[in-house]
């Protein structure tokens, strides 16, 4: 399977760090602008570190990339966290980066769209976007992880919206669930 996962300007840039650690999928990245600079402040991880964790990288201003044609065959493409900004330009049909323009792409060629977003509270506007996405058949995940397993650490917290977002995207990972282990 190939993936391609774009790092949005949101906070819980962490989450799809530690996807693309987890994830064995061949995997196609794209950081935003933005991103770097909230990697930067919430993580110890290095831009190259999470650059080598993807097959391939590509600046968001990259429009030559392959990601930028409905040529290049993949999957799924997640946008792990979309920020705000990011959902409202993808449901109005905004593309002035490498990612939305890769998102207009997997919507037109009908490919599977994860947009994990973590944001409290949401405005009317914010839900009207999501509802619009939603429509479209487009896979709307809050960061809202559970508690019935009764983590004892941040960590154990992250990897249960990691393997969420990794069983949606169609690579089952063994991991506790509601009424197992």
């Amino acid at each position: 399977m190939r993936v391609v996962i774009s790092i949005g300007a949101a906070s819980g840039v962490i989450y799809g760090i530690k996807v693309l650690e987890k994830l064995k999928s061949e995997k196609y990245l794209i950081i935003t602008d933005m991103a770097k600079g909230i990697i930067k402040e919430e993580t110890d991880y290095s831009l190259n570190y999470i650059e080598s964790l993807a097959n391939k990288y590509y600046d968001d201003h990259d429009f030559d990339s392959p990601l930028a044609s409905g040529g290049f065959q993949y999957d799924v493409f997640a946008v792990l966290p979309a920020s705000m900004d990011l959902i409202a330009k993808f449901a109005c049909g905004i593309s002035d980066t490498l990612t939305t323009r890769a998102f207009q792409v997997a919507l037109k060629e009908k490919r599977k769209i994860i947009l994990f977003f973590r944001e409290t509270p949401l405005s009317s506007i914010h839900l009207e976007n999501l509802k619009r996405l939603s429509d479209l058949g487009i896979v709307i995940m809050p960061a809202s992880p559970g508690f019935y397993f009764r983590p004892r650490t941040l960590d154990e917290l992250i990897d249960t919206m990691a393997y969420k977002i990794m069983d949606e995207i169609g690579e089952k990972q063994e991991h506790k669930i509601w009424g197992k282990n």
